[in-house]
C-alpha cells in the first residue's frame, strides 16, 4: 500500500517539474535581442485590395499581379498629380539609439520615379530622421537601399514608399527588408573587401558626383569582386566614399586600398569629419602603376575637432581613365620608431649588420626590399 502511495506521489512530483518547466523561462533566453521583423515584407498578403500591415498616407494604391519582383504580388503607387504625393507606410519596428540599420526594396518605374524612406520616430512620435533613395530608371526591377545609424532618441523606424511632389507617374514595389547590421568587431570599415552588394554598386559605398560606377567581376585582387570606376571626362571628378567610423583626436590612422588602372592615375582620399559633418582635412595619396595591382596608402592624425573618419577612392577632376579598387582597410597606423633608439630603421649598416644593435643568439641578418 505504501509503495502504491509513493509511486502515486512521485508521479504527481514529476507532473509538476513538467508543468514548472514550461513555464520557467531560462535568464540566458529572456535577456536575448530579438531580430527586427518587417511585417509583409513581399507584400503578398492582401486584404480589400491593398497589402495587409502597411498604411496608405495618401493618393491611389493597390495590390497588384501586373509586375513583380517575386511570388504574386506586388503594390501599385499610382500618382496623377504633380501637385500631390502618394505614399505608403509600414507598421513601427522597434529600434536602439547607435545601433546600424539597413532598408531596402524593389522597386519598377512604368512612368517617373520612386523612393524609399527610413523613417525614424521618438517616443512622442516625432519623425526625427527620414534618409531616402530614389529610382530614376523605367522598365526594370532596380532595388533601393538605406544604411542609417539610429539617432539618439530613436524608438521605433518605419519603411515608406513614395511618389514625392512634383513626380507623375505609376510605380511598382515588391519585396522589402528591414534588418540590424551586425558589425565586424575586427575592422571599423565595413565591405573593404567590396564583395556584399547592393544593386551592382559595393554595400556601405556611396557614389559621389555620380559617374559611371560599378560592382564587377572583372577583376578583383582577391575573393570575386572588386569596384569598377570609369572616369571620362577631364573636367570632373567620381569616386565612391565609405562609411563613417569614429575616430580620437590626435590618434594616427592609415586607409588602404589595392588599385588596377587601367588607364590613367587613382587616388585614395583619408577624410576627417567634425560631430556636425563639416570635413576638418584630408590625407591624400595616389597611384600612376598600369595594369597591376598595386597598394596606396594615406596615414595621418586625426585634427582638433575631429569625430569620424571616411576612405574616398576616387579618379580626380584632371583624369581620365579606368581603375578598380579592391581590399580597401581602415585602422591605428603603426607608432613611428622612436627618435630615443639609435638605428630604429635598421638604415644604418656595420659590416653587413645593423649598427647600434647587437647579436644575442642565432644568425642575424639585414634583408632588403626586392632582394
Amino acid at each position: 500500500m505504501s509503495r502504491i502511495r509513493s509511486s502515486q506521489y512521485l508521479s504527481v512530483f514529476l507532473s509538476f517539474l513538467m508543468v514548472l518547466s514550461v513555464f520557467t523561462v531560462l535568464p540566458g533566453k529572456a535577456k536575448a535581442d530579438t531580430p527586427p521583423t518587417l511585417p509583409n515584407s513581399g507584400f503578398e498578403q492582401v486584404s480589400g485590395g491593398k497589402p495587409l500591415n502597411w498604411s496608405v498616407m495618401s493618393g491611389t494604391v493597390t495590390s497588384s499581379t501586373y509586375t513583380v519582383h517575386s511570388a504574386v504580388y506586388s503594390v501599385q503607387l499610382t500618382d496623377n498629380s504633380s501637385t500631390a504625393s502618394v505614399g505608403l507606410r509600414s507598421q513601427k519596428i522597434s529600434v536602439t539609439p547607435g545601433k546600424d540599420y539597413e532598408a531596402s526594396v524593389y522597386s519598377y518605374n512604368a512612368q517617373g520615379s520612386s523612393s524609399l524612406y527610413l523613417e525614424f520616430w521618438d517616443a512622442n512620435n516625432t519623425l526625427i530622421l527620414f534618409p531616402t533613395a530614389t529610382n530614376n530608371t523605367l522598365n526594370q526591377w532596380k532595388q533601393l537601399g538605406i544604411s542609417q545609424t539610429a539617432p539618439t532618441g530613436a524608438v521605433y523606424a518605419s519603411l515608406r514608399v513614395y511618389s514625392g511632389l512634383g513626380n507623375i507617374g505609376t510605380s511598382y514595389f515588391d519585396d522589402a527588408d528591414f534588418q540590424e547590421l551586425v558589425k565586424d568587431p575586427n575592422t571599423p570599415l565595413r565591405n573593404g573587401g567590396m564583395e556584399s552588394t547592393i544593386d551592382g554598386m559595393p554595400r556601405y559605398w556611396d557614389s559621389i558626383f555620380g559617374g559611371n560606377i560599378t560592382s564587377s567581376l572583372e577583376q578583383k585582387r582577391s575573393g570575386d569582386r572588386s569596384v569598377k570606376i570609369v572616369d571620362t571626362s577631364a573636367s570632373a571628378g567620381i569616386g565612391v566614399r565609405s562609411q563613417k567610423m569614429p575616430v580620437s583626436v590626435g590618434v594616427k590612422y592609415k586607409a588602404e586600398v589595392f588599385a588596377y588602372d587601367e588607364s590613367g592615375a587613382s587616388t585614395i582620399f583619408l577624410e576627417f569629419w567634425d560631430a556636425n559633418n563639416t570635413n576638418l582635412t584630408n590625407v591624400i595619396a595616389g597611384s600612376t602603376s598600369q595594369n597591376e595591382w598595386k597598394p596606396i596608402r594615406a596615414v595621418g592624425a586625426a585634427p582638433v575637432g575631429a569625430a569620424y573618419a571616411t576612405i574616398r577612392l576616387y579618379l580626380g577632376a584632371t583624369n581620365i581613365g579606368t581603375t578598380y579598387f579592391d581590399d580597401a582597410k581602415f585602422g591605428e597606423a603603426s607608432p613611428d620608431p622612436s627618435p630615443n633608439l639609435n638605428n630604429g630603421r635598421f638604415e644604418l649598416l656595420d659590416n653587413g649588420k645593423p649598427s647600434q644593435w647587437r647579436g644575442v643568439d642565432g644568425v642575424a641578418g639585414i634583408w632588403r626590399d626586392g632582394l
